[in-house]
């Protein structure tokens, strides 16, 4: 408060010209700061609705591309990909890591095999599709309706595979999944069959050979009559 009362006392002892200079002075000081601050608040203003608007259009129209593997009993590897998305996708690429295993200990099986593809653009809701001749051919058990004898068999093939792509708003998008092969399998009960094969996930794989090998052991013990154990 003093320091206001000595620069009130200073400013009544000027004269009315440096008086008058002063306040306009301070008001184009005053004039600057305020808009200064209004063109600031709506810069973020815009900013926020800029990235809100980007977040919503990345959000329903950027291109999402998914891979699927199906390998054939020819040898044949076919990758599918697809965009779900509404935009092109650009600059993708797929690597497949493939390898032969034993089973159940693992162990791979000579060296792996590696599939590299640089995808053509992809547009939105399109789809695209690349086959490599692999130097496996998997052996089927049986080539009968029934359930096969030693199922699933000495052996599996792995494919670790990894994709990348430009989703059409300059982000760069990964995706990396892993599948397993087993023989094709029919179990039959009283009331209906059911099948598999092919390629499973891998974090799916060992649990689905238990429970594969537990429901033939249960259709069986039904067709036969015997009692099935206690859960």
């Amino acid at each position: 408060m003093t320091q206001i009362r000595h620069l009130w006392f200073w400013f009544r002892g000027l004269s009315g010209k440096d008086q008058m200079t002063i306040v306009l002075e301070l008001i184009g000081i005053s004039v600057v700061t305020a808009y200064t601050t209004i063109a600031w608040f709506q810069s973020c203003q815009t900013g926020t609705a800029n990235d809100l608007l980007r977040q919503q259009l990345v959000g329903t129209q950027a291109a999402i591309v998914t891979l699927s593997l199906m390998f054939r009993d020819n040898g044949e590897l076919m990758a599918n990909l697809v965009n779900e998305g509404r935009v092109t996708a650009t600059d993708a690429h797929v690597r497949i890591d493939a390898t032969k295993n034993t089973w159940p200990d693992d162990r791979p099986v000579g060296a792996p095999v590696v599939r590299e593809y640089d995808v053509p653009p992809i547009a939105g809701q399109g789809g695209d599709q690349k086959t490599w001749t692999m130097p496996w051919h998997p052996h089927q058990l049986t080539d009968k309706q029934e359930w096969p004898k030693g199922w699933p068999g000495p052996e599996t093939f792995s494919f670790s595979a990894k994709w990348s792509y430009k989703n059409g708003f300059g982000d760069k998008i990964t995706g990396a999944s892993c599948w397993k092969w087993v023989p094709n399998f029919t179990i039959t009960t009283k009331r209906q069959s059911s099948g598999g094969g092919g390629l499973v996930d891998c974090r799916d794989f060992d649990a689905g050979i238990r429970e594969t090998q537990e429901a033939e052991k249960h259709a069986e013990e039904e067709r036969g009559g015997a009692p099935r154990p206690a859960p």
